[in-house]
């Protein structure tokens, strides 16, 4: 594997525990906005989970579409952690 690729699986894997971390916070911080950050947080992982991860070990596939869905993949987990980050602030 080369290692802008390595760099990148990794990326998004550390970002999806991220996000997934922020549920004990967002919980902890309940307020107006818990349950749309739930929801976004929810959407999210299942896309990475359902879409990313089946994607990218599937050997068929052309490489430039793969690397396409990991950079957007990248930039949907990112605006994800900012996103959350916002709502988890947005205390009342």
């Amino acid at each position: 594997m080369k290692k802008k690729k390595k760099i990148q699986l990794d990326c998004c894997a550390q970002m999806a525990t991220i996000i997934e971390n922020k549920s004990e916070i967002i919980l902890r911080c309940y307020n107006d906005f818990t349950e749309k950050a739930l929801k976004i947080k929810l959407k999210v992982l299942e896309y990475y989970n359902d879409n990313y991860l089946i994607y990218k070990d599937q050997s068929h596939d052309c490489n430039s579409i793969k690397e396409l869905l990991a950079h957007e993949t990248t930039q949907l987990l990112l605006e994800t952690i900012i996103i959350l980050n916002c709502l988890i602030g947005q205390k009342l």
